[in-house]
Parts: C-alpha cells; sequence; structure tokens
C-alpha cells in the first residue's frame, strides 16, 4: 500500500520545498511506502531533482515541474493527503482545490492556513519543524476516523462557497431590495 503525499506548488524558497524533503527522508527511515509528488513551474534558481538526489530521495520523490490541468486533476485525485507547507502565501488556492475533491490536507501554521482552519478541517504544523511536520503526517496517516471526518466535514462547508451558490444568495438578497 502505497502512502502518497502530494504537493503541488511554484518552485521558490518561500514554498518551503526544502523542510518537506528533509521531512521525506526521516518519514521514509520510519515508513518506506510513503511517496511524494511533487509538480509545478521553477522560476528560481533552486534545482529541485539535485535536492531530492542530495537528500537520497529519487525512490519515494518525484518531481514532475509543470503539469496540464489534466493531469494536476489525476494527480490530486491519486493523493492520499495534499500539503501545503509555505512560509507565506496571499491565498491558498491547493488548499482549496483538495478540499473540493474530497482531500486531506495538511498545511504550514502561517496567517492564511489558520483562517483557513478556522472554516474548514486541516492539519497545521509548525511552518519551520520537520520534526512537527513529520509527526502530524503519522498522526493523520493512522488516523482514518480523522481523515474521514474531516473530508465530511469540509465537502458540506466547501459547497457554501461555490461561486454559484453565492451568485444565487446575492440576486435573491437584491431582489429582496427592488
Amino acid at each position: 500500500v502505497k502512502k502518497l503525499i502530494f504537493f503541488t506548488a511554484q518552485i521558490g524558497p518561500h514554498k518551503n520545498h526544502f523542510l518537506v524533503l528533509e521531512t521525506m527522508k526521516r518519514l521514509i527511515e520510519i515508513d518506506p511506502q510513503f511517496k511524494l509528488i511533487m509538480v509545478g513551474e521553477n522560476f528560481s534558481n533552486i534545482n529541485l531533482n539535485e535536492m531530492i538526489e542530495n537528500f537520497k530521495l529519487k525512490k519515494n520523490v518525484k518531481y514532475f515541474g509543470r503539469v496540464s490541468l489534466r493531469n494536476l486533476n489525476r494527480l490530486y485525485n491519486l493523493a492520499d493527503i495534499v500539503l501545503c507547507p509555505s512560509l507565506y502565501e496571499s491565498g491558498s488556492l491547493p488548499t482549496l482545490e483538495a478540499i473540493l475533491i474530497n482531500k486531506n490536507v495538511i498545511s504550514s501554521d502561517i496567517e492564511t492556513h489558520k483562517e483557513l482552519s478556522n472554516i474548514f478541517r486541516i492539519q497545521l504544523f509548525k511552518r519551520n519543524s520537520p520534526s512537527n511536520l513529520l509527526e502530524v503526517i503519522l498522526d493523520t496517516y493512522n488516523n482514518k476516523k480523522l481523515i474521514k471526518d474531516n473530508i465530511d466535514y469540509n465537502s458540506k462547508i466547501i459547497k457554501q462557497y461555490d461561486w454559484i451558490n453565492i451568485a444565487k444568495k446575492y440576486y435573491h438578497e437584491f431582489k429582496k431590495l427592488s
């Protein structure tokens, strides 16, 4: 049984790839069934494939660069958990995309993710702590009830944020005014 973690983000220091690879090195020592797939365009001078090699993770970690929307959707659907480890974000589209397709999410404890965790059930980890991320991943994978409860809850809540539903609500409110 493979345990697949998915991480989608452009490549850059603020996306926290180094911490993720450091965590994966420790995670694989505990359970070699874990796999990580990363996608995202590289606009930096970071060589992610070299980092994967240096951490000796080629067997368990794959970086595919930029992928089509079709393949992005496929990868999301293959994942057990979606990881959002950024050091800063103005928003977190991968978190919402993952919730929309019924995936459990583990995110760094930055303000954007904390705000989302007030609405949705997501697991937060200390943004600069590989050991805390490792602990959260293992705790999450070992608690199938938590995963199921999170997905069930989030699937109900995300519907409130559907643009069509929001537009209908506004339409009805404006109609009351006329």
